[in-house]
């Protein structure tokens, strides 16, 4: 996988989500977020990445996302380290609700 930026990575979210055959969303923008570290200590999100309907013209209004809690930074040390990306639902998701989706590192 080539290096990742917030345009790639919602392209390669674009690609899991047919993976899981999660065909009535698609994610449309990825950003940082701005906390303390104090709170990044803590357990805050590294990252947002939003989705909206397939349908839905509109990106204003209501967002939906799903948390990631590694840096970019981070998650390209990862990829050059030989881990691999994967996105699903988290441990305790019962695959429901899409903001219960995860970005995963695995070797």
């Amino acid at each position: 996988m080539a290096h990742l930026n917030y345009t790639t990575l919602v392209d390669w979210v674009n690609e899991e989500f047919k993976r899981l055959e999660i065909t009535h969303v698609v994610a449309y923008k990825a950003e940082r977020t701005y906390f303390t570290t104090d709170q990044y200590e803590g357990g805050a999100c590294r990252m947002r990445i939003y989705f909206k309907s397939v349908s839905d013209t509109n990106t204003s209004g209501i967002s939906h996302y799903f948390m990631c809690f590694y840096p970019l930074k981070h998650i390209n040390e990862c990829i050059k380290e030989g881990y691999k990306m994967y996105l699903n639902f988290s441990f305790r998701s019962n695959r429901k609700y899409l903001n219960e989706l995860e970005i995963q590192l695995k070797k």
